[in-house]
């Protein structure tokens, strides 16, 4: 079984760049990496790390799932491709350190729906 994440920075007075991955990830291009998409369907976590907990309704990945779509980690975010959707927070010391994984487990296709 192959875990894949990616993992991005807050960053104060976002102007939407999050769906840009490659331009936000952190230190190498998600496309020099040559990643293919998953050929099977995936679970999807995401692992928020912040300094000031949201409410557990209050998180949203949309921005970065799509940024997964564009630059061809995910084939398509819809109910094929992205089978389950969790999130997680951990509470930091300070802003500093907050940040955001995704982790990609791929479905095996006798486990899924």
């Amino acid at each position: 079984m192959v875990k894949r994440s990616a993992s991005w920075k807050r960053g104060r007075g976002n102007t939407g760049q999050d769906a840009n991955m490659e331009r936000t990830a952190c230190n190498e291009s998600i496309q020099a990496s040559k990643s293919k998409a998953f050929n099977s369907p995936v679970d999807l976590l995401v692992v928020c790390f912040r300094a000031r907990l949201a409410d557990p309704d209050g998180i949203s990945a949309k921005a970065a799932i799509d940024g997964c779509v564009h630059i061809g980690i995910l084939r398509d975010d819809n109910a094929k491709w992205v089978r389950e959707v969790r999130f997680r927070q951990v509470k930091v010391k300070n802003q500093s350190e907050e940040k955001t994984f995704l982790i990609f487990t791929p479905v095996e296709e006798n486990k899924h729906e």
